[in-house]
């Protein structure tokens, strides 16, 4: 299945389905069988909303449906439709998000493509309501439609951490669960309760990071705290893109779950196959710089400012703040929980 050739096929109808005038109700066209899933299309009158419609064989989850803004995802029973199957339906119900209708469209697409070809037991329609969670969570924090470049270079060093910690030997489902990033936590990471922050920066001769909370660094609802500071350097020779890192990550994880997982919290970043192609910059990393965020550590915390301070956003200059904290010295903290 060609996703690109899908899309066009569904952009006919719609375009076909606009010439009805003074109708009420629904037309639906069939459009494909993607997997184990049927797909129609078609519009909602007589607002002429587009809608795309999923026939899935298992049932759909019980508690209530995830709503965005400019979107309705609806439980649909209709004469047309075959009995047999639970089906949902996606409506853009605002026309200024036709654009991200549609990647998203595309994307819950090649979610169903690829649940498939794994030969995953999941539960698809379960698995598209999370992926739509997902672009909910996109849509809720979205300035723009990709990330600004400190932001490419602070995800690609997440993921590099990501990938070292499974490279370790730790159960991939465990360091994508444990990676918090995503969600906007304080931390990037927490694994059994030993947090990581990873701080990514280009450049050589120093070492100075920016900290934006006063909880960042607050070590007082973890066991331990790391920092991990990236120095990257821009690298076209063996360098890796955001999509190369992205691919070396997957070539690690041997489930659906994990796959699905992963892709579920890059989503949230804006990051699909349809938008790595953007991030087309090669980093690799130069050196990396670790530290064990004690009391004696310099940072602002809750604890040691004034009440009246309920926010902080600071530059910390390690360059020649001696530490002597190794990667192992994670591995071994978090190892002691396995």
């Amino acid at each position: 299945m060609n996703l690109d050739q899908l899309i066009e096929d569904i952009k006919v109808v719609w375009n076909a389905h606009q010439r009805f005038e003074d109708i009420e109700g629904k037309r639906y066209n069939y459009i494909a069988d993607v997997g184990n899933c049927l797909v129609y299309c078609g519009l909602t009158f007589p607002k002429r909303r587009k809608a795309i419609l999923f026939g899935f064989q298992s049932k759909l989850p019980n508690n209530a449906l995830p709503q965005s803004k400019g979107f309705s995802i609806v439980r649909v029973v209709h004469d047309s439709l075959s009995t047999e199957l639970e089906w949902l339906s996606i409506i853009c119900d605002e026309q200024d998000y036709e654009d991200i209708y549609l990647s998203m469209i595309r994307d819950v697409l090649g979610v169903i493509r690829f649940h498939y070809e794994e030969e995953s037991k999941m539960n698809l329609p379960q698995v598209i309501v999370e992926r739509i969670k997902d672009w909910q969570s996109f849509l809720g924090r979205e300035k723009s439609k990709y990330l600004s470049k400190e932001q490419e270079i602070g995800l690609w060093g997440e993921l590099m951490v990501l990938r070292q910690l499974v490279d370790k030997g730790f159960s991939p489902d465990l360091i994508i669960q444990g990676w918090t990033g995503p969600d906007d936590k304080a931390k990037d990471f927490s694994v059994f309760n030993v947090c990581i922050e990873a701080k990514s920066f280009v450049g050589r001769d120093s070492i100075v990071v920016k900290i934006s909370s006063l909880e960042q660094l607050d070590s007082s609802d973890c066991r331990e705290v790391f920092l991990i500071c990236n120095s990257l350097q821009i690298d076209d020779g063996v360098g890796l893109t955001l999509s190369d890192l992205i691919e070396s990550i997957f070539e690690r994880l041997d489930t659906f779950a994990d796959k699905i997982n992963l892709q579920g919290k890059l989503m949230r970043f804006g990051l699909t196959e349809e938008s790595l192609g953007y991030y087309s910059t090669s980093y690799s990393l130069y050196s990396q710089t670790l530290f064990n965020i004690d009391d004696s550590f310099p940072k602002l915390v809750h604890s040691n400012t004034p009440k009246e301070v309920i926010n902080a956003v600071y530059s910390l200059d390690l360059t020649g703040y001696t530490s002597d904290v190794v990667f192992s010295d994670i591995i071994k903290a978090i190892g002691d929980n396995v």
